[in-house]
């Protein structure tokens, strides 16, 4: 028994520095231990992202990537008292918010701006019960009757804004981080 117990106990040793080596390096020196997720309904895997590999600024593209503990993928809502509407901050740059601009249909981060709630300020649409027990949420910019889509289920997939359909693209879980 004691033999056995030697064995896997140098298997870790000499496995663990693999396992340190295959980590990103971002993953490992930006975990956030606050915040909370925005999981894809239609692919859970996949999560609302700053695309970047720094601290996001304005204009930084929001995708859609694995969870990898980056504060890029923590998130909190402010309630801008405004009969429910919220802006969706990032938890690694809390200047910046999700965004709409008419000229793309992809969401960025821009500056919060008071004066911008009609690009800025989402709204929590309750979709009922998924898999698990959890609820799906809609994330939608009532100004513009257009929801966050997830495109694709991949490391970089643009997040969009298109016109709210209720498909499981356009269904998010909330989670907090831990």
């Amino acid at each position: 028994m004691t033999r056995t117990v030697k064995k896997v106990g140098a298997l870790l040793l000499i496995s663990a520095p693999s396992v340190v080596l295959a980590l990103p390096s971002f993953a490992a020196t930006t975990r956030s231990a606050t915040g909370y997720s925005f999981s894809s309904a239609g692919n859970t895997a996949y999560q609302l992202n700053a695309a970047t590999w720094g601290t996001p600024s304005s204009g930084t593209k929001v995708t859609t990537w694995v969870n990898d503990g980056s504060a890029t993928q923590r998130w909190r809502q402010a309630d801008l008292g405004m009969s429910g509407r919220y802006v969706l901050v990032n938890d690694k740059s809390p200047k910046t918010t999700v965004s709409y601009q008419s000229n793309t249909s992809q969401a960025v981060l821009l500056s919060a701006n008071a004066k911008n709630a009609s690009t800025q300020a989402i709204r929590f649409v309750n979709e009922g019960m998924g898999t698990g027990g959890y609820i799906r949420y809609g994330l939608v910019l009532p100004d513009y009757l257009i929801a966050l889509t997830a495109s694709s289920y991949s490391n970089g997939g643009a997040v969009n804004w298109q016109g709210s359909n209720g498909q499981l693209n356009q269904l998010w879980y909330i989670g907090m981080y831990y």
